[in-house]
C-alpha cells in the first residue's frame, strides 16, 4: 500500500522527490555550464558529475548516458516561434533551428536518435513533436492566405519543412563544399551554406 501523502511516509517519498529533481537540475546546469565554456563535445558523465558535486553513480542514475542529457539540452534551443506571415518570416523561424542542429557535431546525431518513435528521451520528442506541428500551424495560414501552395495538407508540409531542416543541418555538418572537408570551412561560413540549402528547398516546397 502506498503512503498517504499526509503521513511520515508521503513525506519522505516527496522529500526524496524533491532531492532527485534538484539532483537533476544541478546536472543540467552543470552540463550547460560546461557546454557554454568548451561546447556539447566537453560535456563529459565525469566533469558534469564534479561540477554538480554529485557522484558519477548519480549522473547515471539521472542520464543512461551523455546523449540522454545532449537531449534535454538540445529540446530547449528547438522551440519554434510560430506567427510567419510569408515564407522569408518561416525562414527566420527557422534559422534558430538550424543553427542549434548545425553548429555543433553532437547536435544533430542525438536528434536523429531521438525523433520519431524513440520514447528514450520523451521531452526531446515531445518538443520535435509540438515544434513540428507549430511549423505546420504556420503554413496552414500561409495557405489560407493564398502565399504558399494550396496542398498538400499543411501537416504533411510542416513534415516535410523538419526533414529538409534536418537535411541542411547535415550539409552544413559533414558536406559543406564539394571536395573540402567539413572541418576545414569555418562555422559562419558552414551555417550560411545551410541557410542557403535551407531556403532553396523550402521554396521549392512551398511557392505557389
Amino acid at each position: 500500500m502506498e503512503a498517504s501523502t499526509n503521513s511520515p511516509g508521503g513525506a519522505r517519498v516527496r522529500a526524496r522527490q524533491a532531492r532527485s529533481r534538484e539532483t537533476r537540475a544541478r546536472l543540467i546546469a552543470a552540463a550547460r555550464a560546461i557546454a557554454t565554456e568548451g561546447g556539447l563535445g566537453a560535456i563529459r558523465a565525469e566533469a558534469v558529475a564534479a561540477q554538480a558535486g554529485v557522484a558519477k553513480g548519480t549522473f547515471f542514475a539521472h542520464f543512461p548516458d551523455k546523449d540522454h542529457l545532449l537531449a534535454e539540452l538540445l529540446r530547449e534551443e528547438l522551440v519554434y516561434a510560430p506567427g510567419a506571415g510569408d515564407i522569408p518570416g518561416l525562414l527566420s523561424r527557422l534559422r534558430p533551428l538550424l543553427h542549434a542542429l548545425a553548429s555543433e557535431p553532437e547536435s544533430l546525431p542525438v536528434v536523429l536518435r531521438f525523433s520519431g518513435e524513440s520514447h528514450d528521451a520523451p521531452d526531446l520528442c515531445a518538443t520535435i513533436t509540438t515544434t513540428t506541428a507549430a511549423i505546420s500551424a504556420d503554413i496552414a495560414a500561409l495557405q489560407a492566405g493564398g502565399r504558399v501552395r494550396s496542398g498538400p495538407d499543411a501537416a504533411i508540409l510542416g513534415e516535410a519543412c523538419m526533414g529538409l531542416l534536418l537535411h541542411a543541418a547535415g550539409m552544413a555538418l559533414f558536406a559543406p563544399a564539394p571536395g573540402i572537408a567539413a572541418s576545414a570551412v569555418p562555422l559562419s561560413e558552414r551555417l550560411a551554406s545551410g541557410e542557403a540549402l535551407l531556403k532553396d528547398m523550402v521554396l521549392a516546397l512551398l511557392a505557389p
